[in-house]
């Protein structure tokens, strides 16, 4: 009789737990699978991959979390109001970064949605509003210039990557980014 109802209570309790917390549902699949270091691991290389690139590019960043579950980034003018295409470049190749970074080293991409969902926010903030053929085109671009400028940097990624593990605040993160000797 009792197993009857448990048996009942389970999927009940794992839609409050999936409604409420979805990220709870895949934490015993992570701790079994072994993935939950390699995948703080990608997460810090993709964001340390926005920060090198959104650096270089002049952008401000807005916010930095490191002391959360995974670090995340955000730059000035990623989110408001209409912009001109000359402003939207640096956000376009800054958001194509996390996904070429991670892709070079693990050979997919697998944090790319919301990247590509931002992407999609800025060029469609763009004044004068572009064609579907030339976002496609600008998305392809930025990808490729984001490559261009990370590749030969794998150091200098890899210690923003783990500067951000270890949750290391901003200054000691730009200085790991302005050292001249650390991948270039």
């Amino acid at each position: 009789f009792a197993l009857t109802y448990l048996c009942a209570l389970v999927p009940v309790g794992l839609l409050a737990v999936g409604s409420t917390a979805p990220g709870l549902l895949t934490l015993p699949a992570k701790l079994l699978s072994g993935r939950g270091g390699e995948q703080r691991a990608r997460i810090a290389r993709h964001e340390a991959a926005h920060l090198l690139v959104g650096y270089a590019c002049g952008l401000p960043v807005d916010s930095l979390v490191v002391d959360g579950p995974c670090p995340s980034v955000v730059f000035a003018g990623e989110s408001s109001g209409p912009i001109d295409f000359n402003a939207a470049q640096p956000l376009l190749v800054t958001g194509m970064a996390g996904l070429v970074g991670e892709y070079v080293k693990y050979g997919d991409a697998e944090g790319g949605r919301n990247d590509l969902m931002a992407m999609q926010s800025t060029l469609s903030r763009v004044r004068p509003p572009l064609k579907g053929s030339e976002q496609q085109g600008y998305t392809r671009w930025a990808a490729m210039a984001a490559w261009s400028y990370l590749v030969g940097l794998d150091a200098k990624l890899d210690a923003v990557a783990d500067a951000l593990l270890r949750r290391a605040p901003l200054s000691e993160i730009v200085a790991i980014i302005e050292d001249r000797g650390a991948g270039e």
